[in-house]
Order: structure tokens, then C-alpha cells, then sequence
């Protein structure tokens, strides 16, 4: 199809992603869009947002964008051509079962547009079957489709299905371009600091933090954080519980809980290295740091987040790595 580009229009409300934005532009202003994109970069940076302004403009939609964002993200079917596969279940895997049915639904004529398109969010939850029936479907492309995949950590993607898509990184959003979103967004000025910083660069999660008690978290691993090495068991198997509680409440209150955590490690690090205080630290919270317990401490929470990414039992994995730090005042 001809690819005449208005960016202006197609990626309206886009933030922070200059070079992505040129590049899909430059792609379909010279014809040469790919079947299969990758966009790649962590949650919140815009990916999904990009995928369906792309969506909605191969599909020559007319609908205003504002609009049909906000029904995308709103889950509601957007179009009769567009696809659109999420992780589901109590694995948050995108099942064998959906790429078949998806496959049936691709060999039949578009309804309204001169194409398909799928967009498959989260491609790394594939289990190992739907990877294997997504590969043959991009190994046999049937046109004219467009896949576009999204992935916060595209090393677990398979690398076949990696090997024949185009790769588009989308880079954390500067610090000033989360704040205009959470002021959009209305969000309270006590909130806007804590959740800008932590964040790192993703609006979602910006937005998530200053609506899920960023404050009060923040307060409790400050404490946590500066008891480390004194903490009682008891102390210990309390958190713990908590924080088992709270995978069943929500998985991602515990991401949050450990982006505290690493941060303070970080501040730490800054001060002990070169003297440095970052924002929302108190200097006698470093006191007790040392760069050898930054970097063992460091250590720990990343095999913690990688652990909990699995069936064991939340409670045990806290209740270990808080002793393995506990361990290091020895």
C-alpha cells in the first residue's frame, strides 16, 4: 500500500520518542514498512500508544485519535481488520490456543481496509507452543498483514521470532515529559516528585505510583531500608506476610516496593562514591552503607525479582533475601 505519513496527525500526543517516530515515518513515507515490528523498551514509555496510531492510520480510520485511544484503552474492539492478543490467565501467558484462532481469522479477507493488523502486547509472556505457532505464521507471512509486537523485555522473546521482525526502541521519557503527564492527569503536586523519580522514565508507572500510595510505600522501605541491618526476625516475617498479601492484591505493588528499594541502594552508591545526594534522601539514611553492602544488597533484589517472577511462595523469598542483607552487617 502507498504510504503517504502526516505525523503530526498519526502520532498525535506522542511524547519523547523523536527517533522511533522518524523512523516509522520514514518507513511508510518511502513504502517500506515491514510485516513484523518489535517495539521494544519498558512499560509506560508510549509502545502500545505508537502501535495504535500506527494501527489506526494502516487502517485508515477516520475516527479522531484522542477517541480511539482512549476506547483501546478501554479494551473495547476497535476494528474488524485490527487484532489485538494481551497476556491473560492466572500465568499472564498469551496461550497456543489464540494464535491459532488468530491464524484462522488472518486468512480470511479484510472486512473494511486494504489490510490487517495485529498488535500482540507483552510478546515475552508467549508460552513455548504460541511461540512456536507465531513463528510459522511470521515465517509465512500472509499479506497483507502487519505484525506489531510489544515487549519490556525482549531478551525473552524467542530469538527466531525476534531474527524476523524489525526492532524499534522506545526510550524512558525524560523527566519534564512525565511530569506534563501527571499534570494532565491532575495529579497532586506531593505526589508528582516521588512518582517522577522513581518512575525512571515511564509514564505508566508514574501514573500508577501517584495513584497507589507512592508516599506511604516510599516511608515504609525508608525505614526497612534503614534498619537493614538491625532488623528483628519478627520484623522480618511481618513484612514478609505483608508483602505476600500484597501479590494477592495487586503483583505490582511489590515491583514498586523494590524500585524503592534499588533506589535508595543507588542513592547510597552516589553519596559513598562521589559524594552526592540525590533528591527526596536524607543523608543519615546512607549512614550504614558501605559500597560493598550496596553492591551485595543490589545483588540480592535482583535474584528476588527474578524469583518472584515464578510460583514460590512470595513470603519465603522476602523472608531470605531480608536475611541475606540482615547477614551482611556480619
Amino acid at each position: 500500500m502507498t504510504c503517504i505519513c502526516k505525523a503530526e496527525e498519526v502520532w498525535q500526543g506522542m511524547l519523547g520518542q523523536e527517533t522511533a517516530i522518524n523512523i516509522l515515518t520514514k518507513m511508510c513515507s518511502e513504502n517500506r514498512l515491514p510485516h513484523a515490528l518489535l517495539f521494544k523498551g519498558r512499560v509506560g514509555v508510549g509502545k502500545g500508544r505508537a502501535a495504535v496510531c500506527l494501527a489506526r492510520w494502516l487502517l485508515q480510520i477516520d475516527e479522531p485519535v484522542a477517541k480511539f485511544l482512549l476506547r483501546w484503552q478501554a479494551e473495547e474492539e476497535l476494528h474488524p481488520d485490527l487484532h489485538i492478543l494481551r497476556a491473560g490467565g492466572a500465568q499472564g501467558k498469551i496461550k497456543v490456543g489464540e494464535i491459532k484462532n488468530l491464524q484462522d481469522q488472518l486468512s480470511l479477507t479484510p472486512v473494511r481496509a486494504n489490510c490487517k493488523v495485529v498488535i500482540l502486547e507483552a510478546a515475552e509472556r508467549l508460552g513455548p507452543e504460541a511461540a512456536n505457532a507465531l513463528l510459522k505464521i511470521l515465517e509465512e507471512p500472509q499479506m497483507p498483514v502487519y505484525f506489531i509486537l510489544l515487549s519490556a523485555h525482549p531478551e525473552m522473546v524467542l530469538s527466531t521470532i525476534r531474527s524476523r521482525c524489525i526492532e524499534i526502541r522506545f526510550i524512558p521519557l525524560a523527566e519534564n515529559a512525565v511530569e506534563y503527564i501527571l499534570e494532565k492527569h491532575a495529579v497532586p503536586p506531593k505526589d508528582i516528585a516521588v512518582s517522577r523519580i522513581l518512575a525512571a522514565g515511564s509514564a505508566g508507572e508514574a501514573l500508577y505510583l501517584a495513584t497507589h500510595n507512592i508516599n506511604d510505600i516510599w516511608r515504609e522501605v525508608e525505614d526497612v531500608f534503614v534498619r537493614a541491618f538491625s532488623i528483628s526476625d519478627q520484623e522480618i516475617m511481618s513484612l514478609a506476610t505483608l508483602c505476600q498479601e500484597r501479590k494477592q492484591e495487586e503483583r505490582y505493588l511489590l515491583k514498586i516496593w523494590l524500585e524503592c528499594y534499588q533506589y535508595l541502594l543507588y542513592a547510597a552508591f552516589k553519596y559513598q562514591a562521589q559524594g552526592i545526594v540525590l533528591p527526596m534522601i536524607d543523608e543519615k539514611l546512607l549512614a550504614s552503607w558501605s559500597l560493598s553492602r550496596v553492591e551485595l544488597t543490589s545483588d540480592i533484589l535482583n535474584v528476588l525479582e527474578k524469583r518472584l517472577q515464578s510460583n514460590a511462595s512470595v513470603k519465603l523469598l522476602f523472608e531470605q533475601a531480608l536475611l541475606k542483607i540482615r547477614q551482611l552487617s556480619l
